[in-house]
């Protein structure tokens, strides 16, 4: 009885982990055809301020932000920067062996 409960976990969990794979391989040739330009459309200035709704976490009221290319470039950039040295310091703070 546990050995075929534990088969038929072990079987929507396979089932599960390849539909998440081909959903994956079919959304990603969309999603580069999203990014590619257009061939007749040049790429935006650095310097255009684009605007977007951002919810923060706790709120359901949408705030508008609004920043040049160039800005939300370096303001990920920086995000990505700082997740990698928290996770590093998370690592080598708790991998001591305390």
């Amino acid at each position: 009885m546990i050995q075929t409960l534990a088969a038929a976990a072990a079987a929507i969990m396979l089932l599960s982990a390849a539909s998440a794979a081909q959903a994956a391989s079919d959304a990603a040739p969309a999603a580069k055809a999203a990014e590619a330009p257009a061939p007749g459309k040049a790429k935006p200035s650095k310097d255009k301020v684009v605007c977007r709704v951002e919810t923060p976490v706790g709120s359901r009221v949408g705030k508008r932000v609004c920043m040049t290319l160039a800005e939300r470039e370096r303001q990920e950039e920086d995000a990505v920067k700082g997740f990698g040295e928290m996770q590093r310091v998370v690592n080598t703070t708790f991998s001591k062996g305390d």
